[in-house]
């Protein structure tokens, strides 16, 4: 069974590339099947099992940002449709955390990713309505609620 769903997918990205590839239309930024990650030389790729895109550097900005500056950050990825996506946001907490333990198995060692051990913004309830915003440690997973006035690295996620 899981052979022909593979073939099936298979079947349905030729058929996208065959008729959209001709005109422009096809993104090879995007990683189109859900379970593969796109090759080393794109900017972005996405988690096995994951619906998001992420970059393959972990501190796109160039530098730890505060929280207006990250929402402005990433207002400016949406503006400019950074590698074909314009849903940039913030990463879920869990998300974060799929992404250490994808970091931590193992499996990204072929893979181009950078990132900084240290704390990363995520998006959280509590970050929409007070003066603080929940982060993530990059090099333990815990979290930690920060002045939304402190700086912390940005790591954006696209949705698909």
């Amino acid at each position: 069974m899981a052979i022909f769903a593979q073939a099936k997918v298979i079947k349905v990205l030729l058929a996208v590339f065959l008729a959209f590839g001709a005109y422009g239309l096809f993104q090879p930024e995007i990683c189109y099947a859900e379970k593969e990650i796109s090759t080393p030389e794109d900017e972005t790729f996405v988690l096995p099992e994951s619906r998001v895109l992420w970059t393959r550097d972990g501190n796109p900005a160039g530098s730890e940002l505060t929280w207006s500056e990250a929402q402005e950050f990433l207002n400016d990825l949406n503006r400019e449709n950074f590698a074909g996506c314009s849903l940039w946001r913030l990463p879920l907490p869990e998300e974060l955390a799929a992404m250490l333990i994808y970091l931590d198995s193992g499996n990204a060692d072929n893979e181009d990713i950078s990132l900084e051990p240290d704390y990363y913004w995520v998006t959280s309830a509590n970050g929409l309505e007070s003066d603080y915003a929940e982060a993530v440690n990059m090099e333990d997973g815990s979290t930690d609620s920060n002045l939304k006035s402190e700086s912390n690295y940005v790591w954006p996620v696209c949705d698909r």
